[in-house]
């Protein structure tokens, strides 16, 4: 099974997902959908950046370490621990654009407490706005504030 020669478009086509990254001041998005559990290897790569490679042993849906599936990082990198890496999907208010938002494990944590305190929102048509503050001084780590408002999304329910 193939395509036509004239149907082709001579190479993959390529998309990729935005990631939202935090900079000093204030951070403003808005969360929405699912969020997706991970665990991620962080791997030295050529040029000396850090790359993401998925933990194949953790189970997402039970969030439990089940490996079933086999784990290859292990097989290079038998040191290397996985670390915790949960994402959700975002609209970051800078530029509008749905974004990709990797949650650092103290802003979960905080997420978590907010949304236990004013309920899950999401089924009445409600998105959580999330206001983070990065601190400068603390040489480039993000600080977080708690959920500092609950807004109700009009056009939502229009």
């Amino acid at each position: 099974m193939g395509i036509k020669f004239t149907a082709s478009a001579g190479g993959a086509k390529k998309s990729s997902l935005e990631q939202f990254t935090y900079k000093n001041g204030d951070n403003c998005v808005r969360i929405f959908g699912d969020l997706l559990p991970r665990y991620i290897y962080w791997v030295k790569g050529e040029n000396e950046k850090n790359i993401p490679m998925e933990c194949l042993s953790f189970d997402r849906n039970s969030e439990t370490f089940n490996n079933i599936e086999h784990d290859h990082v292990k097989d290079f990198y038998p040191d290397l621990k996985c670390g915790w890496s949960y994402a959700v999907q975002c609209i970051d208010y800078s530029d509008m654009s749905v974004k990709v938002l990797n949650l650092k494990r103290k802003l979960f944590d905080q997420i978590i407490v907010a949304m236990e305190d004013l309920g899950d929102k999401i089924n009445e048509k409600q998105c959580y706005n999330y206001m983070m503050k990065a601190d400068p001084q603390n040489e480039g780590k993000i600080s977080y504030e708690s959920f500092k408002n609950l807004v109700h999304d009009k056009r939502a329910s229009e």
